[in-house]
């Protein structure tokens, strides 16, 4: 255990700032939020996101990764989705698929709701139209 933090540390001390700043965030725990079908699993968490990290540091090898991975509970499917989320995270060639989404959501206009309606000032007033039938059919002649 204590071997395992000492690599851990020299591994995070010699990896680049992007690394750094991944390992330093809250992105690995929200993944691993993604994975876990109990949200009250602390424990297990715990377990996703060291063996993650340790992978991302390259302080693990993929199949030390998966030994722990599955010591936390996870299925085929979560294992293969972490071991997709650590080789994004470790190819220099790939843009990284959180940038990808970041971008992508900056993009996305936001939603009117009728809070923010409601909220916002009157730019403009909006057509009102009767609710008769004949008065409907009269206003399109």
């Amino acid at each position: 255990m204590n071997d395992t933090f000492t690599l851990f540390q020299e591994a995070y001390a010699s990896a680049d700032q992007k690394t750094k700043d991944l390992i330093d965030s809250d992105h690995i725990g929200l993944f691993a939020d993604t994975l876990i079908i109990e949200r009250s699993n602390y424990v297990q968490k715990h377990k996703i996101i060291i063996a993650l990290s340790n992978r991302i540091l390259n302080v693990s090898t993929d199949s030390f990764m998966v030994d722990r991975l599955e010591e936390a509970g996870l299925d085929t499917e979560a294992i293969a989705k972490a071991k997709i989320f650590v080789e994004e995270r470790n190819s220099t060639n790939k843009p990284s698929l959180i940038h990808e989404i970041d971008e992508v959501q900056k993009q996305i206009s936001t939603v009117r709701t009728m809070s923010s309606d409601s909220n916002a000032p009157a730019s403009q007033p909006e057509a009102t139209y009767s609710s008769v039938q004949s008065a409907i059919l009269n206003e399109s002649k």
